[in-house]
This record gives C-alpha cells, sequence and structure tokens, in this order.
C-alpha cells in the first residue's frame, strides 16, 4: 500500500505493514478456532445436526474427502480425452 501513495512517509509505511501482519495472526487464530470448533464433535440441535448425528451413530465417513475419493479415477480421464477428441473432430468437419 505504501509504494501506491507516494506521499506517505516510512514511518507510514511501517504501520501498515503491521497492521497487515495483525490481520493475518488473527485470521490464524479465527481459522483455527473453527477448526477446533468442528472438530470437537458438536453438533447443531435439531434439523440441522440430524444428519451429523445420524451418521456418527452409524459410524458413517461422510466427510469431503469421503466424497472426492472416486474409484477408477483413471478409466474415467481416459474416456474424457476420447471424448473430447470426438468433440475436436466433429468441430473441425
Amino acid at each position: 500500500m505504501c509504494y501506491k501513495n507516494k506521499d506517505r512517509r516510512p514511518a507510514d509505511c511501517e504501520s501498515a505493514a503491521g497492521a497487515d501482519w495483525l490481520k493475518f495472526i488473527v485470521g490464524v487464530f479465527i481459522l483455527a478456532g473453527v477448526i477446533v470448533f468442528f472438530s470437537s464433535g458438536y453438533t447443531p440441535p435439531g434439523v440441522f445436526g440430524e444428519v451429523l448425528r445420524h451418521n456418527q451413530e452409524h459410524k458413517i465417513d461422510a466427510s469431503p474427502f469421503f466424497y472426492g475419493d472416486v474409484e477408477n479415477m483413471t478409466e474415467y480421464e481416459e474416456g474424457v480425452r476420447q471424448m473430447r477428441e470426438k468433440a475436436k473432430e466433429k468441430s473441425e468437419l
């Protein structure tokens, strides 16, 4: 920020850099707090927590990693390559 405004004194630049670090550290603490909160096992009351409680009771792993795991990914990637080649051939005609 300091370099955009030529009228700023070096002291202003140092305080701006300090404010940037302060924002970063506060953000890290907030992020850590959110991670600790959600990893504590707390489930929201009512309907919003019903799915989470059900998954915990039946030991169902429904994390984002669970949904991101796709079997036979190399076969799917090869199929996508073939479809793209066919689409490219059709568009060139």
